[in-house]
Parts: structure tokens; C-alpha cells; sequence
């Protein structure tokens, strides 16, 4: 069932002991904590699980199935069918709240207890029509809220012998089979490809705007969602300049309604600067070297790669003493110069030679007092890292607690921000270790379909990114040096071919992680992946096990390796 307006079918009607369950990712944190924020401030009662897999959601549903009467969904539940997977009691409701689509059929014709919000400015969901993929309504209450249960019941006569029919039951049967054949099409091209719609932070901020909670701090938490979602590949550009626009129309009010409240002591700004990985948190030069983007535009895995870099510091006048000191003890002028300067060698006439127009780009920049400025790509890394370092002695609910944690408006130090940030400068180092090993020595092969790295026979293989958002983002980081490294010819095949990586699970040495990332040259952020290891699995009658934040991440059995890795270089050579 579709709900579209924020406040009154969704909060205004949450009653009784409400339980929210976030998955692991930056964005679906931003919206708890701005959904804590509202449901604190209206004495709503509410607990908190975090969820990262089915298993994870089905036993924090059976712990708190009999103590609450509506569970919110942040940023999954779309992809799934949840009556039939959790089967909860008639007096339950669920809220989805989830940025994934396209939106399961199930939820969107069946089930009535289950409550998807959708904007209402979206786009056509491109939803099949019902009657071509439902047999029949269940009309004995008013309500079509049977499942594909119903559907069986109704196919019973497939089964069937054909001495024990009739013709007419003949007849049936072959028109039966010929609708399964159109409908299995009309769901194949309806699900074969994921994408991403609104940031769940920022639908949670609209929410704080209708009940006149708005204030810069609840803002702040909906760009760094937004941003996640840009800087994890999961919208374009053009989508995130159109949440920019909203945002500053959101800063201006805020300025103006109440500019001494609590909240809005901090200052946003938008800005021109630098897409260098953590620089204000760092030096400038470590963060030269361990950026995706200058690391792969000066190949920095050779030495002349190195020498190139340093050519480029020269000619932006950053001289290398200055450049390797702490940013926060820089001199002020050349700190404040700092983006002017490299601005003018990216895009005045020596672009060209340098080809780096996308270093310097606007984004949002958060002063929360003395000393305490951040863009929004560095907060995104903080917390990733905190959701994501591999720390065997500690649980994934701590590591949710510590993320929220960071996001805190009363943690004026900022310690457990800081602590994220050397945990992301700790991941940026292994990624670029990472990426030089497998280059170096040439371990990315091209299959032919597509291209695939098995860190699982590596020895070297990193623990420091070994999961979720953080290991996508080395895929995608191997994948653009890769084609970076080869040369025009061999780039012009690179840069239109998919990764397919398989990494080992660090939590479960009986399985492994396969992580599919689209070709380079792909604009629409739409992935096919998530279809073709669902399919590759069933062809070879295989467990995989689906992330609930990363529809292109799954989790098998070190056993299907090799099977899965036949079976998807035959469907996507097919």
C-alpha cells in the first residue's frame, strides 16, 4: 500500500510502542536520528535495532514481535515481500521509508499492513499493471490482501495430469501457461535493474519541516545523507544539484524563523572546494595520494605517477613543506587560497593537460564552532568508517551505537567523529595498498563479459574495507584505475566493461562476498547485478544471501565460486 504524505498518513497516525529498524548505511542513519529527534520531542516511546541482512531482521522481528504495535522500515523493506518473509500478526503495521526501487509488487497491490511512502512528486513507478500479474482478488473483506499463496492455489491445475482434464481444462491450462510466460517477463523487466530514488535523511527532514522542528543541526544530518548517496554512486550529479537547490531554500528559512534556537548555531555553507579525501582532517599531500580521483588521473601506483603529482603541486604554487604539514596548522592565508589556487590550473588553461575539472566542485561545509569545520564528504567517511572497520571484538549493534553516536549535536569535541576520521584515513591507506598490489601485478582479469579480481586467493587481502558501502568503494576505485592505467585502445573496451569482485568474509571463513560494480562508461545509476546473481544463483540451485543495503553485495559459500563465476559470465555474455 502506497502512502504519500509524510505527515498525515504516516507520523500523525503512530501510536503505541514503535520499534525502528535502520540498516547499516550513512543515510539510513541521518534519518533515525532525525526521526528520534521528532518522536522524542511528541513523548513517543520507541527502541532502535539495526539490521545489515534477512537473518538480522528476522531475529530482531521475533525479539520484539509481541512488544510493538508498528515497526518502521529506514531504507529497506521495498525489494522484499514482508508479510511473507516475517508473517506478523493482523495488528502490526509497517512503515517503509526506503530510497531502494523499484518497489515490490507485493507491497504495492497485496499488502495493506504493509505502508510504502512514496513522494508524491516521483516519477511513474512503472509499476506492471495488476490484472496481468495477479490470477484473481480476494473481494471477502473489500481488501486484496492475500499473497502468492493465492496465486498456487489457483495454478493447482498445471500440475495435473493431462489424461485426468477435460478440453475446456486443456484450454486453461495452456492459456495459464502463456500468461506465467508474460508475467514472469513483465516482473523480469520491471525488477532488472536497481536504482536509488530520494535520500531517506531528506525525506525525514521534510517531515521536521511540516511539524516546525526544522533547525540547521537536523539540515545538516539531511546533506550528509544526500551526500552519502552521491558519493556511494547511488544518484548522479544532476539529482544531487536539484536536493542542493531545496537545501539552501531550507538554510535561508532556517535563518530567518529562528536563528538563535538550539540547532542552528551551526553555520552551513555552500561552497566551492576541493573533492580531496578527508584534507581538512589530514595534510594535503596524504590526501593528494589517496584520493580516488588524483590517485588514478596521475596513476600513482608507478613513479611517474609520482613525479606527475609533484609537477602539478608546483605548477598550483603549493609548495611540498606546506602541503605536509596538518591542515589545521597550514598558514591561514595559504589555507584560505588553497582552493583558488588548484581551481586555477583545474579549469583555466592547463585543464586540459591535467584533465581534473572534477577536483574542484561545490559541496556543503558545516561550521560548528572554534576549529570545527567539515565538509559533508568528510563526515560521510567518518561515519562509514565507523559503521564498517573490521574490529572482531566489536558487535555490529556497538558499531551502530558509535555511528549514531558521532552524529550528535551534544558532542561539542567531536571525539567520536575524530575517531571515525582516522579509522577513514586508516581505509584510504589500505585501499591505495590494495589497489597498487592488484594493478602491479596484473591480478585484474578480463574474462570477456566482464572484468573480476579474487582477492580471495590474496594473501594481502585487506580487513580494513572489508565490507558493505567501504569495499563497494574500493570496487568502484579498482575499476576507474584500472582503466586509467590501460592505454587509449585498450581503455576504450575497459571503460564499457562491469567488475565483478570476490572478496573473503572476515566474519565467516566459510563464505565469501561477491560485490558486482556497473561499467564506468554507464550514466544512469542503475544496477543490474542484484538480478543477475539472483538468477545465476537459481540456475546453479545455490544459497546467496542479499544485503539489505547493497542490492549488488551478496554472500555465498566458498563452495559456489567457481560456480557462480561460470554462470555469470554466461548470462552476461548471453
Amino acid at each position: 500500500m502506497i502512502i504519500k504524505d509524510i505527515r498525515r498518513e504516516f507520523f500523525d497516525v503512530l501510536k503505541g510502542r514503535i520499534l525502528i529498524m535502520c540498516t547499516l548505511d550513512v543515510d539510513a542513519i541521518c534519518a533515525c536520528k532525525i526521526l528520534q529527534f521528532l518522536l522524542e520531542s511528541h513523548n513517543l516511546q520507541y527502541s532502535v535495532a539495526p539490521v545489515a541482512s534477512i537473518d538480522n531482521l528476522w531475529r530482531s522481528f521475533e525479539e520484539y514481535r509481541n512488544s510493538v504495535d508498528t515497526i518502521i522500515f529506514i531504507n529497506f523493506g521495498n525489494l522484499i515481500n514482508i508479510p511473507k518473509l516475517l508473517k506478523p500478526a493482523e495488528n502490526l503495521t509497517f512503515y517503509v521509508i526506503d530510497s531502494h526501487r523499484p518497489i515490490n509488487v507485493y507491497n504495492y497491490y497485496k499488502n495493506t499492513q504493509v505502508k510504502v511512502y512514496v513522494n508524491k512528486h516521483e516519477e511513474s513507478l512503472n509499476i506492471p499493471a495488476e490484472k496481468k500479474i495477479f490470477l484473481k482478488k480476494d473481494h471477502t473483506d473489500g481488501q486484496a490482501d492475500h499473497n502468492e499463496d493465492d496465486d498456487e492455489a489457483e495454478l493447482e491445475l498445471l500440475s495435473a495430469d493431462a489424461k485426468d482434464l477435460s478440453l475446456d481444462q486443456l484450454k486453461k491450462r495452456r492459456e495459464l501457461r502463456e500468461w506465467i510466460l508474460k508475467k514472469q517477463k513483465l516482473l523480469f523487466d520491471y525488477e532488472e535493474f536497481h536504482f536509488y530514488n530520494r535520500s531517506v535523511a531528506m525525506i525525514m527532514y521534510d517531515l521536521a519541516n511540516f511539524l516546525s522542528k526544522n533547525n540547521n543541526y537536523l539540515l545538516w544530518l539531511g546533506i550528509v545523507g544526500v551526500t552519502y548517496q552521491l558519493k556511494s554512486d547511488k544518484i548522479d550529479a544532476r539529482m544531487f544539484e536539484y536536493e542542493a537547490e531545496k537545501i539552501i531554500r531550507h538554510k535561508s528559512r532556517n535563518q530567518v524563523s529562528n536563528n538563535h534556537a538550539r540547532g542552528n548555531t551551526w553555520r552551513i555553507e555552500w561552497e566551492v572546494d576541493l573533492q580531496l579525501e578527508l584534507y581538512r582532517r589530514w595534510t594535503v599531500f596524504d590526501s593528494l595520494c589517496h584520493s580516488p580521483l588524483t590517485m588514478c588521473k596521475f596513476k600513482l601506483w608507478n613513479d611517474k605517477g609520482i613525479s606527475d603529482l609533484h609537477e602539478f603541486m608546483v605548477t598550483c604554487g603549493l609548495k611540498t613543506s606546506a602541503t605536509k604539514q596538518q591542515y589545521a596548522a597550514m598558514d591561514i592565508e595559504f589555507r584560505k587560497g588553497l582552493a583558488t589556487c588548484v581551481s586555477d590550473v583545474c579549469l583555466g588553461e592547463l585543464r586540459y593537460k591535467y584533465n581534473l575539472e572534477n577536483l574542484v566542485t561545490r559541496a556543503f561545509v558545516v561550521d560548528a564552532g572554534f576549529k570545527k569545520c567539515f565538509c559533508a564528504n568528510d563526515f560521510v567517511l567518518g561515519v562509514r568508517a565507523l559503521l564498517e572497520c573490521h574490529d572482531p571484538n566489536t558487535k555490529m549493534t556497538e558499531k551502530f551505537v558509535r555511528a549514531v553516536q558521532s552524529l550528535s549535536y551534544d558532542d561539542v569535541e567531536f571525539s567520536s567523529l575524530s575517531e571515525g576520521f582516522l579509522k577513514a584515513q586508516l581505509q584510504l591507506k589500505s585501499m591505495f595498498a590494495q589497489v597498487k598490489y592488484l594493478l602491479t601485478n596484473l591480478k585484474v582479469q578480463d574474462s570477456g563479459a566482464f572484468l573480476h579480481v579474487d582477492l580471495t586467493d590474496q594473501g594481502t587481502a585487506s580487513r580494513d574495507f572489508a565490507r558493505g558501502e567501504s569495499l563497494m568503494a574500493f570496487a568502484r576505485f579498482l575499476l576507474a584505475a584500472y582503466v586509467e592505467s590501460k592505454t587509449t585502445r585498450l581503455a576504450r573496451r575497459a571503460v564499457r566493461l562491469p567488475l565483478v569482485l570476490f572478496s573473503p568474509d572476515y566474519h565467516n571463513d566459510d563464505e565469501i562476498i561477491i560485490v558486482g560494480i556497473p561499467p564506468v562508461a554507464q550514466q544512469l545509476k542503475k544496477n543490474f547485478f542484484a538480478k543477475a546473481f539472483e538468477q545465476a544463483a537459481a540456475t546453479i540451485e545455490c544459497e546467496i544471501k542479499t544485503d539489505l543495503s547493497e542490492t549488488n553485495l551478496v554472500r555465498t559459500g566458498v563452495h559456489n565460486k567457481v560456480p557462480m563465476f561460470e554462470q555469470l559470465k554466461a548470462l552476461l555474455e548471453g
